[in-house]
C-alpha cells in the first residue's frame, strides 16, 4: 500500500476529495516478504463517491488501469494499452454518443512527473502537491492497514 497504492489514493484525492471511509485487505500471499504484496480498499469520499484500489506486485505487468463510471458516461485509461477511453450517453461538444478513444498521448509519465516536480520547486509552477496532501495520502493509507488488522470499516477523521 505504501510503495503503489499511496500514488492511487493521491489520485483519488485530487479528483475526488478527502476519503471518509475505507475497509480493505492486505495480504503477503506470493513473495516471501515481511510486508504485503497484495492490498484491496473499498473507500467512500466526502462527496459520496464509491471506489475501490487495488494494488499487487504479484499482478502481470502493465495489467491495470483507472476506470470512473458516472452517471452521464465513464472514463477507462487502460495502462497496458496507454490508452483512455470515454464513453458518453449523450453527444458532448466534440465527443460523439459512445465509446471513443482519446487520441492525446501524455508521453513518459516519469519524464513528465520530473518535469512537474522541477517545475514546482522552481517556482514555474503551483500545482505540485502540497506536504499537507501527502500528510492526508498516508493517512488513508495506514487506515487501510488498521481495517485489514480489525477486519472493519475505518472512519477517517479530517
Amino acid at each position: 500500500m505504501l510503495d503503489m497504492g499511496i500514488h492511487t489514493i493521491d489520485l483519488v484525492l485530487s479528483l475526488f476529495g478527502g476519503i471518509t471511509n475505507v475497509s480493505a485487505y492486505t495480504d503477503t500471499i506470493i513473495n516471501p516478504i515481511k510486508v504485503e504484496d497484495n492490498a484491496s480498499l473499498l473507500f467512500k469520499t466526502e462527496g459520496g463517491v464509491i471506489g475501490t484500489i487495488d494494488v499487487s506486485w504479484t499482478s502481470q505487468p502493465y495489467i491495470g488501469g483507472i476506470e470512473v463510471y458516472g452517471t452521464n458516461g465513464s472514463m477507462l485509461v487502460d495502462y497496458g494499452r496507454d490508452a483512455v477511453l470515454l464513453y458518453c450517453k449523450e453527444e458532448k461538444g466534440k465527443y460523439a454518443k459512445g465509446w471513443k478513444e482519446i487520441p492525446e498521448r501524455w508521453g513518459n509519465p516519469y519524464e513528465n512527473e520530473m518535469r512537474n516536480f522541477v517545475g514546482a520547486v522552481s517556482g514555474q509552477t503551483s500545482d505540485y502537491p502540497t506536504g499537507e496532501d501527502g500528510v492526508r495520502s498516508l493517512g488513508v493509507a495506514l487506515a487501510v492497514y488498521e481495517s485489514s488488522r480489525l477486519g472493519r470499516t475505518i472512519r477517517i477523521k479530517g
